[in-house]
């Protein structure tokens, strides 16, 4: 840096530098810290550097007064993400302009980072989508938009209630929810922002966001939009005749391109973001399958299944298990296609070495869009796209091979073009300069021969120095803001000649320059600060190229998306022997020798045990399951539905055979847990899951059900269950799995025809039960529950001491005259019993005596 720039590191309020930072931060809301570019640094000042020094952990500093916090350039994403983490906005100031001798450098806020917005990919889990969402409420309706800008997703559409609202965002994570400005929370939510914001902390507690309200008017989304796409008409986004969803995505799209400042060029359509063709799987039926989190000593069901290979693939692998499928025909196209690689092994293993060479082509095609990509993430694009023509060359030639053909467009020209560009070790960033090979441009290579001829000078000038003068410890010296000098130590100063003019003075040296080494300096200089001019420029105009061929890059990233997923989904068939499942129009879910997808991968030493199911609309609607505790009844209710739902989804399923019906709805109601903050206790949480199902099961939806009932007391409990059984099979008509240790419930196969009783076997040999993990036709009439309190250590007289209540109990159970009698004892006790304990009679009497007071 030239004496002339030194005021950019000597900031104070007076200076023009302090006064461009002022301007810069009136821009801005006052809770956004400003980043302000100062050459290799940013830096916070003043009341922003004092938030910052403390949540960062870096050294706070004062420059005139003025409190100054700052951080590397290259290492910038990093701390903004935490500082993002920590809740808080974040605007870049950059240089807009290369610096020059004398001259403030131009700077403009360039972007506004928050949880939606971040793109630092050390900072986002790779596998998973960071969405960004906006809620209008209506009457009756939610308006919902959602878009990710680093894929460039952009989804919309409308929903009825909160439970519908929960499956969204069960299934999405948003990390950050916009809301009108001047609402205070959606019509649909009673009790304020406190009810809003505990709704919204079940789900990852996202940041919320306010923006403002005249944004989301249909009027100013429609010109937004349609201006956006280039179109006449939202109708063939799904927008029409939705105004809720049109105001949602108006406004969201206003918030993250206007207040944030984000380049949105990359968002090419919107999805809806419900569809009638997709099987629904709520919030409770996601959490209780643990679909896509797990607690933290095991694995979820989508690490389970998961051999994606690309970040892109197991995005798309999220979304096709959280929205499996509905529709035969496209269920049958995924079927085809992880059929293709299952059976060819060869091709499948060709295929599985080339993707890992595919790096985050949507994330990196966003960076693109938003001019944020750096060299070394312009050659990822290349190593991606350079195994293009191999892939295509492994696909089917069928016609969704032909079409994923088509999709995959060669892109060897732009390759070809990067390659020869391109350095093969890149730089980080383009300020350290060296990004272009030799040969690419001859005026960036006359520039650099320039410097390199001036610094062979500085070399031949330093050691003719040395022999002219006689000062053999002289050494040529660079300072970054007084150029080349020619240091001598300070024993030998007294032999300096005249023509040396001093310019810095070190503990044991000084240091000089002289007319000709000046002169010098400015040309090589001048020759570097050129050659990296000319490569930024360079460099914009190869991004350039990348942003025109976006669309078709894009269409790129997604076909190798879905060819991993299948892949994989292949892949996952030929390890663990699963089977291609037929799908048909009836309800009916018959499995043969079905298989927990999840337990089956953690059994270390032992056998999973697989078990058939056989459900119907006619004969077999209802299964009622007993079976003693630690059986294996809920692995094997999990397992139907976890079957089901990869069937939907278009995978194999591990089985030895299946025959799915097409579903509408996957219900669970497996365990339970309170919500004390809310008041609701577990039996009403319960009660609350089984309302919902009794509400909404069709013919057409598989339910699981688990101990429904058990929480409250024996006889209320047992009427719940019986009553819930009764509704869904003669009502609902759905096709359920009903576990119970309320044996009872086994008379129902009596009364109707479409109820079987099934059971898991159990030996007993010696007094201790052995599980057979085996699902058998009849029922059970005892729960083992004393053999479970032993294996939980409980001491061994307290098990002989519940031993022997249970036999009396079983005893007067089985007799009627000894259940008879007991009951009119209790009858008769109850109307003996005095009105006072005899304790309150005798504290009662000390009173009366005056021995107490």
């Amino acid at each position: 840096m030239k004496p002339s720039e030194s005021q950019e590191v000597n900031p104070s309020p007076e200076t023009p530098m302090m006064g461009q930072y002022r301007e810069r931060k009136a821009e801005l809301p006052e809770d956004v810290l400003l980043l302000f570019r100062l050459g290799d640094f940013y830096e916070l000042f003043g009341e922003d550097a004092k938030e910052g020094a403390n949540l960062l952990g870096l050294a706070l500093t004062h420059r005139q007064g003025t409190p100054m916090c700052g951080m590397p350039a290259e290492s910038v994403e990093g701390y903004i993400a935490r500082l993002v983490q920590a809740g808080k906005r974040v605007a870049v100031c950059e240089q807009v302009e290369v610096p020059r001798p004398g001259k403030l450098v131009r700077r403009e806020i360039t972007r506004v980072i928050t949880p939606g917005s971040l793109l630092d990919p050390g900072s986002l889990r790779s596998k998973e989508n960071n969405f960004c969402l906006a809620l209008v409420s209506g009457r009756d309706r939610l308006g919902v938009a959602a878009l990710d800008l680093g894929t460039g997703e952009f989804r919309a559409g409308e929903l009825q209630g909160e439970g519908e609202l929960a499956d969204l965002l069960c299934r999405l994570r948003p990390s950050e929810i916009l809301l009108p400005g001047e609402e205070a929370e959606p019509r649909l939510f009673r009790g304020g922002n406190e009810r809003l914001e505990e709704f919204l902390g079940k789900w990852g507690k996202p940041a919320l966001t306010r923006h403002r309200k005249w944004a989301f008017t249909p009027e100013h989304a429609s010109a937004l939009l349609l201006a956006h796409f280039g179109t006449k008409s939202l109708a063939g986004f799904g927008l029409a005749g939705v105004p809720l969803a049109l105001s949602a995505a108006g406004g969201l799209f206003h918030y993250l391109r206007e207040e944030l400042r984000q380049d949105l060029s990359h968002v090419q359509d919107i999805a809806p973001i419900c569809r009638d063709d997709l099987l629904v799987v709520d919030a409770v039926a996601q959490r209780t399958l643990e679909l896509l989190s797990a607690p933290s000593h095991g694995k979820s069901f989508l690490e389970a299944i998961d051999r994606t290979l690309t970040p892109g693939g197991g995005r798309l692998l999220r979304q096709w298990i959280s929205e499996p499928l509905r529709d035969r025909a496209r269920i049958h196209a995924r079927q085809d296609a992880v059929a293709y690689w299952a059976e060819r092994d060869r091709s499948r293993r060709a295929l599985r070495e080339l993707l890992p060479n595919i790096r985050d082509l949507e994330r990196l095609l966003a960076r693109v869009a938003q001019g944020s990509v750096s060299p070394r993430e312009v050659g990822a694009i290349k190593d991606s796209l350079k195994p293009l023509p191999q892939i295509r060359a492994l696909l089917p030639s069928l016609e969704e091979g032909e079409q994923r053909r088509s999709e995959l467009e060669p892109q060897d020209d732009l390759v070809a073009e990067i390659e020869r560009a391109l350095v093969s070790d890149l730089p980080p960033s383009c300020r350290e300069g060296g990004l272009f090979r030799v040969g690419f441009d001859a005026a960036l290579d006359a520039l650099r021969e320039a410097a390199e001829n001036g610094k062979k000078w500085l070399l031949e000038f330093e050691r003719s120095e040395r022999e002219r003068t006689g000062l053999r410890s002289l050494k040529l010296r660079y300072h970054p803001v007084f150029g080349y000098l020619l240091e001598v130590p300070r024993g030998q100063l007294p032999n300096v000649p005249a023509e040396y003019v001093r310019r810095q003075t070190l503990a044991n040296a000084e240091r000089f320059t002289r007319p000709e080494l000046q002169e010098m300096e400015q040309k090589i200089l001048g020759a570097e600060g050129r050659a990296r001019e000319l490569e930024l420029e360079l460099f914009r105009v190869l991004r350039q190229k990348l942003c025109d061929r976006l669309p078709a890059l894009q269409k790129v990233a997604r076909a190798l998306n879905e060819i991993d997923v299948v892949a994989g989904l292949a892949e996952l068939a030929r390890e663990r022997g699963y089977v291609r499942p037929e799908m048909v129009e009836e309800p009916v879910v018959e499995i043969v020798d079905g298989r927990h997808p999840v337990v089956e991968q953690s059994l270390v030493g032992e056998r999973f045990v697989p078990n058939d199911t056989y459900l119907d609309g006619l004969r077999s609607r209802l299964a009622i399951l007993t079976g003693p505790n630690m059986a294996g009844k809920s692995t094997y209710l999990r397992q139907i539905a976890l079957i089901c739902l990869l069937a939907h989804a278009g995978s194999f399923v591990p089985a030895t055979r299946a025959k799915i019906g097409i579903l509408d709805r996957i219900f669970t109601r497996i365990g339970a847990s309170d919500d004390l903050a809310n008041g609701q206790s577990t039996f009403l949480v319960e009660m609350q899951e089984t309302a919902n199902l009794l509400r909404h099961a069709t013919e057409r939806s598989l339910v699981i059900l688990d101990e429904v009932g058990r929480g409250t007391s024996t006889f209320d409990g047992l009427s719940i269950a019986w009553a819930v059984a009764e509704e869904l099979c003669d009502r609902n008509r759905c096709l359920t799995l009903f576990a119970t240790h309320f044996h009872e419930l086994a008379e129902l196969a009596q009364s109707r025809s479409a109820v079987r009783n099934l059971s898991l076997a159990v030996r007993e040999i010696d007094g201790e039960a052995v599980y057979l993990r085996k699902v058998v036709e009849g029922v059970i009439d005892k729960s083992y529950g004393l053999q479970v309190a032993r294996l939980a250590g409980l001491p061994e007289r307290t098990i002989r001491r519940a031993a022997e209540v249970l036999s009396g109990m079983e005893a007067e159970e089985e007799d009627p005259q000894s259940k008879a009698m007991r009951v009119r004892r209790r009858r008769n006790e109850a109307e003996e019993l005095p009105l006072f304990p005899d304790w309150q009679r005798s504290k009662g009497q000390e009173k009366t005596d005056g021995s107490a007071s």
